[in-house]
């Protein structure tokens, strides 16, 4: 390893770093950052410190569900069910996994039960391993449900896990 002098720092900070800070100074105006999440109006960012503590808040809303469930051969399994939800936009991740035999078979459905009884499906199929994500706005009263329909011939029991947050 070389020795770090002064010319050489000079020359990083001249040629490296200073370059790089003035054109992000000319993109970013400082004086239209700011500390707060209602941004109303266009050409103003919010502060990273901010933006990190919202992400943050965000995050700790999810509600989290873990679990495993025997499926029964060739039926339609409920999972799991949220309690009535507020009305808003809401994403909504599951998962779910289980070992199979070569000529298995199943289909992990997201429901959105909503308050007119209609039900919103989301459905994949495969073997082994499946995830859903869905972006859904929700009334007052709507739940979240997690649901399997036709596991011939699943040879453990199905993990699962269904997450969901409230954007707005």
């Amino acid at each position: 390893m070389g020795i770090v002098t002064t010319n050489l720092l000079n020359r990083f900070w001249n040629k490296g770093i200073k370059p790089i800070k003035e054109a992000l100074d000319k993109k970013v105006d400082a004086s239209r950052i700011i500390e707060s999440t209602e941004i109303t109006e266009s050409g103003f960012v919010m502060d990273g410190k901010t933006a990190s503590e919202e992400f943050a808040k965000l995050n700790s809303n999810f509600t989290k569900i873990k679990g495993t469930k025997d499926i029964p051969t060739a039926s339609n399994t409920k999972i799991y069910t949220s309690p009535p939800l507020d009305a808003g936009l809401y994403l909504i991740n599951a998962s779910g996994a289980y070992d199979v035999s070569s000529s298995a078979s199943i289909t992990m459905t997201i429901n959105i039960n909503t308050t007119a009884g209609s039900a919103v499906r989301n459905t994949m199929a495969g073997g082994g391993q499946m995830s859903l994500s869905y972006l859904a706005s929700l009334s007052a009263g709507d739940t979240i449900g997690l649901s399997t329909f036709h596991a011939n011939t699943a040879t453990s029991p199905f993990k699962y896990e269904v997450e969901y947050v409230r954007l707005r």
